[in-house]
């Protein structure tokens, strides 16, 4: 895999050209998985919603591949956390970065949001849990579910 790879969710696996300015950036060390998410500033916002949609159709498939770090990752969150993920990208909100640092344990995945959550607030999906943190220099809401020891987060 490039250090600096494309979304390439709007035409389904094959990298998009954003005028040489790549969304994706690997900033994996050892064996913490780590990648960032910038889409280029020359998008417009109907290219900004088609790249969300086309992220959505793809976390909704569910098959992980080797050519999507962040994909895989994402792949990797329960399904109820999945199933808030796509609400959120869905009412408009943005994915800043997606992680497998082992923390908060081993094995966890943390998704970090551009802004608020939108859709799973007031209702999130079963088995998900919303909290208001609200501690600016970490975070201010989290939604995590659980999978036996392992808590997977989405936060703000």
């Amino acid at each position: 895999m490039d250090n600096v790879t494309d979304c390439g969710a709007e035409f389904g696996r094959e990298h998009i050209d954003s005028g040489g300015t790549r969304m994706w950036k690997n900033k994996s060390v050892g064996d913490s998985q780590i990648f960032d998410c910038t889409p280029p500033d020359a998008w417009q916002p109907s290219r900004l919603a088609k790249e969300r949609s086309a992220m959505i159709a793809l976390l909704k498939q569910g098959e992980p591949t080797d050519e999507h770090g962040w994909l895989n990752l994402a792949w990797r969150l329960p399904a109820g956390l999945r199933s808030a993920l796509i609400k959120e990208l869905a009412a408009g909100n943005w994915i800043v970065s997606i992680s497998d640092t082992g923390w908060p344990h081993p094995g966890s995945v943390v998704v970090t949001m551009r802004g608020r959550f939108h859709a799973n607030r007031r209702a999130p999906p079963q088995g998900v849990s919303w909290r208001a943190v609200n501690v600016p220099h970490y975070w201010r809401e989290e939604l995590s579910e659980n999978i036996g020891d392992t808590e997977f987060l989405l936060i703000t």
